[in-house]
């Protein structure tokens, strides 16, 4: 989740046969399960701007 595309907020299960539960999903692809207030640090946190900056400028360093 530090990395990579799009991150969004939503609730997963049907509410019936899988409980509803709040979820964050990476690409709209991977889901990971957690609370509103950990989904919106993740969405919002420094930290994953930094590791994208890291690997960003690891890559054109590195390149050659």
């Amino acid at each position: 989740m530090f990395f990579g595309g799009k991150l969004a907020e939503r609730i997963e299960g049907d509410g019936e046969y899988i409980p509803k539960y709040e979820a964050i999903a990476v690409d709209e692809w991977i889901v990971f399960s957690c609370d509103r207030a950990t989904a919106q640090l993740v969405k919002v946190s420094l930290l994953r701007d930094g590791v994208n900056l890291i690997i960003n400028v690891s890559i054109l360093v590195f390149r050659y």
